[in-house]
């Protein structure tokens, strides 16, 4: 009967220190759920403002742009108009206050005015000329006027020269001649471009030497 009751005693100090160690126990802490890590986006790359230069240069892919040779200007004492015969690729400046007048068998004409006696100009093409000097001679003694009155041109200078285009290679005629009770003055520029001369006859009767030879040298090709 004594051990009887020395278990029951001995059960209820384990229960009661059962009790005491649980109360003692920390709490336990409630699961935490880690969150899915965050992917971060690859980062984004800025193409720079200009290619890269590949090797070699720009001329490894793309060869430099060449600017266009430009013909020199031509400076004149007047205010000029330019003809330009795309035909046979040349062109010349005449003062602007000058009348175009119909060409007949001439590529291009202009005068001062309306009067026979007139500072004009007359442009013509005839085969190519192997003298120049003579090809102009010839190209005179042709013209309309000078037929009428059986006029007759002598050459009273001639040089070889460049244009003004600065290439092509030219001649320049002074020419002269009696026109009925007219005395003529012509100046004239002519070049060769394949089978045609192109002769530039620029005349005066009043004695205007210096703007006549000044419009007859504005002739240009390309």
């Amino acid at each position: 009967m004594f051990k009887n009751k020395v278990l029951v005693i001995v059960t209820i100090l384990v229960l009661a220190l059962s009790v005491v160690a649980m109360s003692c126990a920390p709490a336990a802490k409630p699961a935490t759920t880690t969150p899915p890590a965050t992917t971060t986006p690859p980062a984004t790359t800025t193409p720079p403002s200009t290619p890269p230069t590949p090797p070699g240069g720009p001329s490894a892919t793309t060869p430099p742009a060449v600017a266009p040779s430009a013909a020199p200007a031509i400076k004149t004492s007047y205010e000029a108009t330019t003809y330009t015969n795309d035909k046979y690729g040349f062109s010349l400046q005449y003062p602007k206050s000058w009348i175009v007048t119909p060409p007949g068998d001439y590529l291009f004409s202009a005068a001062a005015d309306s009067s026979t006696t007139a500072n004009s100009l007359v442009v013509m093409a005839f085969p190519a000329a192997a003298d120049l000097s003579k090809g102009a001679k010839a190209g005179l003694d042709t013209n309309p006027i000078f037929k009428q009155f059986n006029a007759k041109a002598n050459i009273d200078s001639t040089k070889n020269v460049t244009l003004a285009d600065g290439k092509t290679p030219g001649a320049q005629v002074e020419l002269s001649a009696q026109v009925a009770i007219y005395g003529v003055y012509c100046y004239c520029v002519a070049a060769t471009k394949g089978d045609t001369s192109i002769y530039l006859f620029v005349y005066t009767l009043s004695g205007d030497k210096a703007l006549v030879k000044e419009i007859a040298n504005t002739l240009a090709f390309k």
